[in-house]
């Protein structure tokens, strides 16, 4: 088609090749266009237009603090984006996969939360009831595919939102400790939230 969504899944997918051995492939989020060519037929450079994309963050006023955990949240989502679920031992109860459970780990450790927890909120649904109050019951396989992809739409979009808030303040003239730093008016006329380009 000559053209990728997400282009930030691209970017980190192949930093993730160098970092840790994890390319493209790897992550579902983008395995199936990993192979996808430009309208003329050249390759996308991924690593080259990554490091363009950094540069342009950094001219924009976002600290190397901020960028760091901008990517980072985002890989957050690609590991997650990975995790699978199986049936759990009680019937309509389901739990991470084995076969996912280190990229499940690398998403938590990613986020820097507590890998129990996030599985159980995964896994399980609190209901309201008339006479017992609020419960917590477990859902099954298909329901916790649902609330995974629900908190990674989340957390991307909540990312995309922070980025917006970043560069307001920073066209707003204020600089990075959030003091008014300059008097000229600055505009953005398209943020893209597909590619963060």
């Amino acid at each position: 088609s000559g053209e990728l969504n997400y282009h930030i899944f691209h970017y980190l997918a192949e930093e993730e090749r160098n970092d840790e051995g994890r390319g493209p492939e790897y992550f579902k989020l983008v395995r199936n266009a990993a192979q996808e060519r430009r309208a003329n037929g050249e390759a996308f450079d991924d690593v080259e237009d990554f490091k363009d994309l950094s540069y342009n963050i950094s001219q924009a006023g976002v600290t190397v603090a901020e960028e760091d955990s901008i990517f980072q949240y985002i890989k957050a989502c690609m590991y997650l984006g990975n995790v699978e679920f199986e049936e759990g031992k009680v019937a309509g109860s389901s739990l991470v996969s084995g076969a996912t459970m280190a990229d499940f780990r690398k998403c938590c450790s990613l986020l820097g939360i507590d890998p129990d927890k996030f599985g159980s909120a995964l896994t399980s649904m609190y209901v309201k009831t008339p006479t017992e109050g609020t419960i917590r019951t477990d859902v099954e396989v298909q329901r916790a595919d649902g609330q995974r992809d629900s908190i990674m739409k989340m957390l991307y979009s909540r990312i995309f939102d922070w980025i917006v808030r970043i560069l307001n303040s920073r066209l707003a003239g204020k600089g990075r400790d959030g003091r008014r730093a300059s008097t000229a008016l600055a505009t953005v006329s398209l943020l893209d939230i597909f590619g963060f380009e």
